[in-house]
């Protein structure tokens, strides 16, 4: 597993390898027509793992699965960034709503089956006209370490399925969603790596919650944090 040094210490390695010389911006894509096997000999940058964004506009005349878009996937770092820099950043989106980059085949939703017994960790930045570019600034560098994720977190990043922005009437609101919520010493590394990646934002804390916990909200049952860092 990787250790405590490695979680505080890879993501600014990597952020720059990703943010540094020639991909800081959109290299010009293959033809559409290219035999995938020969993509290497274009110079793209191939990801240990395919990832998918999603779109969420809370409409309440609909159900969850009626407001939720799938956008596009990306396997390779030139992908990432042509999506990216051409994708409407958080602090623009509407309230209620929400950007998800989860791994491909996961769905981001507490009833797929990869979700159902796993939790997600969570950090809460307070909705202020000040922070608009910090959350933006937060978003990026933390999508950047997740698809990097074998970089920086080794075999630990198999049990994470993907993240969320969510904007709302008075957060900012950032989550880690985790496959396996009773993974408690793995749950706890990548809780402070995730820490690690956003203390630009400061001395906030990170809690999870458990998804099971989490669908009791509508109940006079709150979600408990089961842990707190």
């Amino acid at each position: 597993m990787a250790s405590a040094a490695m979680a505080s210490s890879c993501p600014s390695d990597f952020l720059a390898h990703l943010q540094g010389g020639a991909l800081s911006s959109p290299p010009t894509s293959p033809p559409s027509n290219v035999d995938h096997a020969l993509l290497p000999s274009f110079g793209l940058h191939p990801l240990e793992q395919a990832w998918c964004l999603w779109f969420y506009k809370e409409d309440r005349n609909a159900n969850f699965q009626e407001n939720l878009r799938y956008i596009t996937n990306f396997q390779h770092v030139e992908g990432f960034w042509s999506l990216f820099n051409h994708l409407e950043t958080p602090s623009n989106l509407p309230i209620n709503t929400d950007y998800s980059l989860f791994k491909e085949d996961i769905q981001p939703m507490w009833e797929d089956e990869l979700n159902r017994h796993g939790g997600r960790w969570i950090f809460v930045l307070k909705r202020h006209a000040n922070h608009r570019a910090l959350l933006d600034q937060l978003w990026m560098d933390f999508v950047l370490a997740l698809i990097g994720e074998q970089d920086c977190l080794g075999t630990l990043g198999r049990l994470i399925n993907g993240a969320v922005v969510s904007i709302r009437a008075k957060v900012y609101r950032i989550a880690l969603w985790i496959g396996d919520a009773s993974a408690e010493d793995a749950i706890l590394r990548i809780g402070h790596f995730m820490k690690s990646i956003l203390s630009a934002g400061g001395p906030h804390k990170l809690s999870f919650e458990v998804h099971a916990d989490a669908r009791k909200k509508k109940s006079s049952d709150a979600p408990r944090n089961l842990y707190v860092i």
